[in-house]
């Protein structure tokens, strides 16, 4: 199969997802515009670039703060204002 042949959502689903996504799945990713699908004769179909193309469009960016990294910096900016606020206390002392 060539890398823009024609084929129908359900055959793409099956070819290139082994059935794990249906062909509404695939409707919805080109209604957030990540799939272009062909419309011929009411009949819709997508291409293996296609997929692919969406496969990059649907990727998430890999975090690089884990949760305890955010715990570790709201905790140092407590603690900086404590200490700053006990240090204007001892001012006005």
């Amino acid at each position: 199969m060539g890398q823009d042949e024609p084929v129908t959502l359900a055959e793409a689903c099956r070819l290139f997802f082994g059935g794990r996504l249906s062909p509404s799945a695939l409707r919805t990713e080109a209604a957030k515009g990540r799939l272009t699908i062909t419309q011929i004769a009411r009949k819709d179909f997508v291409t293996r670039r296609a997929i692919e193309e969406m496969m990059v469009a649907c990727r998430r960016p890999v975090k690089t703060e884990s949760k305890t990294d955010s715990r570790t910096t709201a905790a140092t900016a407590q603690e900086a204002l404590r200490i700053k606020l006990a240090n204007l206390g001892k001012a006005k002392r």
